[in-house]
């Protein structure tokens, strides 16, 4: 089951690393019980596919977050 998160991000940044990797970096806040972060990417806004998962922190605090896609 998929649903939307109870959280803050206060930044997000992504960022092409060579030729097939991209490296998305989030810091969040009041994360309300999430288990973790499940990334998902798409090439026409329309079909999404899994690109990676990171698990979650914490539940109070600031949370600094990091996954590499290496596979555009």
């Amino acid at each position: 089951d998929n649903y939307p998160l109870s959280v803050t991000t206060i930044t997000f940044n992504a960022s092409i690393l060579g030729n097939r990797e991209a490296n998305l970096n989030w810091t969040a806040v009041e994360q309300s019980g999430p288990g973790g972060y499940e990334i998902q990417k798409s090439t026409d806004g329309a079909n999404w596919t899994f690109a990676g998962y990171q698990p979650a922190s914490g539940s109070t605090g600031e949370f600094s977050y990091s996954i590499t896609d290496k596979n555009l």
